[in-house]
């Protein structure tokens, strides 16, 4: 690939290796009762934006810059998924686990000069990242009767981290503004859960529902 600097071109030659492994277990206890475990890999790399050495100064007030050292990133990522069902009384239950973690994820850089100008540069994050949600959804009438209630909760957790410039950075030497020195660590976790419930009346001339939900979120940073 030739890449362009100050007017000058550079032969750049970079090469990766992709992989992307998989791996799926299903487990049927019974034709009403399963579980499914399901782990996926896979490699990403930057983007061209990314790694151009070139400022994309289109605005003149947030500057980006590329980064010609940047390193694909991987991602791991594994989903437990478990259903039942009571034939009895029609009662289900479903149950769902996503976990996802990223190791070298491409996370932004970013400072002020002087003049008051954001610069905005990518860096691979070497510490990693991970999240993880859920959701169990349960349905199941009222005794005998043609009311039942279902209920849905989700809950995620997921941390990240960004680079915050020092001062003294110069937008001009990427030896300056590459170098993981002239950050802070700027961690931070986000954390959230919700909870739907429903009560149902049901025969065979018409439906009535009634229900409610609520929400509750928090980001936790250390800058």
């Amino acid at each position: 690939n030739r890449t362009f600097n100050a007017g000058h071109t550079i032969d750049t030659t970079i090469k990766v290796l992709n992989w992307s492994p998989n791996a799926r277990v299903d487990i049927n206890f019974s034709d009403f009762e399963m579980l499914r475990i399901n782990y996926r890999g896979r490699t990403s790399q930057p983007g061209i934006s990314q790694m151009m050495p070139i400022p994309d100064n289109s605005n003149p007030q947030r500057v980006k810059l590329g980064n010609l050292g940047l390193s694909p990133y991987f991602t791991h990522n594994m989903e437990v998924m478990y259903r039942t069902t009571n034939v009895r009384n029609y009662a289900s239950l479903n149950a769902h686990i996503n976990l996802t973690y990223n190791t070298s994820s491409i996370v932004n850089a970013s400072w002020y000069d002087r003049s008051g100008v954001q610069y905005t540069v990518p860096m691979n994050n070497d510490k990693g990242s991970y999240s993880a949600n859920t959701f169990i959804m349960f349905n199941t009438p009222i005794a005998k009767s043609k009311f039942s209630i279902m209920s849905f909760t989700m809950g995620n957790f997921s941390t990240g981290v960004s680079f915050v410039g020092k001062e003294g950075i110069v937008s001009d030497d990427a030896a300056s503004y590459l170098n993981p020195d002239s950050y802070t660590r700027n961690g931070y976790k986000n954390v959230s859960a919700a909870e739907n419930l429903r009560l149902t009346y049901r025969d065979d001339i018409f439906e009535i529902a009634l229900g409610g939900g609520t929400r509750y979120s928090q980001a936790f940073y250390s800058v």
